[in-house]
């Protein structure tokens, strides 16, 4: 699949929920809802950024995140400096 079809469904996804404006409990609910200090909220670009940032990441192999983090509690538990 490629980045535009993701980029249309994700817009299409935006649209939908921007017409229904009510919190469903989901993440995009809650971008949608979120205000800046001025009351301005997120264009959908922001919005299609922020999900296919979050779409992305959860293709990240998991093996990559534990053995970051079994080698980090590793060193802690040893009184190694992690930093």
């Amino acid at each position: 699949m490629g980045i535009r079809r993701i980029e249309k469904i994700i817009y299409r996804i935006i649209a939908q929920k921007r017409a229904e404006a009510s919190d469903t409990g989901d993440l995009l609910s809650m971008l949608l809802a979120v205000q800046d200090e001025d009351g301005s909220r997120m264009t959908d670009k922001q919005l299609r950024d922020e999900t296919i940032t979050l779409f992305l990441a959860g293709h990240e192999p998991p093996r990559t995140h534990s053995r970051g983090q079994s080698g980090c509690w590793r060193k802690s538990s040893s009184g190694e400096k992690v930093l």
